[in-house]
């Protein structure tokens, strides 16, 4: 989970709880598609499997530097097969 203070985008979200210590993540960056993220709270994913960004349960539609969201959203990571 990451917590939403602002309306924001989920990397900005995510660098702000990094920021404070309360998360480590990384990832690749990508020329077009931007931030893919590979790695949170020091877990790789294993072959077959990616982080996969939900907002309020759903899967989400655009990349980590480009979905927003506000207080009221729900921000998960879940470990899973593609979905795409």
């Amino acid at each position: 989970l990451v917590p939403v203070y602002t309306a924001c985008s989920v990397l900005d979200a995510m660098r702000e709880e990094e920021r404070a210590g309360n998360l480590t993540f990384a990832g690749k960056e990508y020329p077009g598609l931007g931030l893919f993220v590979e790695e949170i709270q020091g877990v790789r994913p294993p072959d077959g499997k990616y982080w996969i960004l939900y907002i309020n349960g759903s899967p989400a539609s655009r990349g980590v530097a480009e979905a927003m969201v506000t207080p009221k959203d729900l921000v998960e990571w879940k470990l899973e097969e593609s979905i795409y």
